[in-house]
């Protein structure tokens, strides 16, 4: 017998970054590295195409919502040298 298909994550979204209106791709963007585990205390180090993917988007739109959030605030990236970037998420601003 097939396995049933897997549900989504459950991905909670704090209601001030709803306030400030994000466009959907950054909602999309910011769901999908919050179930990708970034608001994690420690991260999570994720490459670009995981990220678009998980989102749903094309990399170049990934590419400018990452750079929005972290304008905004809303994520912190660490560059390790030879691996891929950590990111976390701002839980509140």
């Amino acid at each position: 017998m097939p396995n049933p298909p897997m549900a989504p994550p459950i991905v909670h979204v704090p209601y001030q970054f709803l306030s400030i209106s994000p466009s959907a791709y950054s909602l999309a963007v910011y769901a999908a590295l919050a179930a990708l585990g970034a608001c994690r205390i420690d991260g999570a180090e994720l490459c670009l195409s995981e990220i678009a993917a998980a989102a749903r988007v094309g990399h170049r739109t990934a590419r400018r919502e990452l750079r929005w959030l972290t304008q905004a605030g809303w994520l912190k990236t660490e560059y390790t040298p030879g691996s891929a970037i950590i990111y976390r998420l701002a839980l509140e601003l």
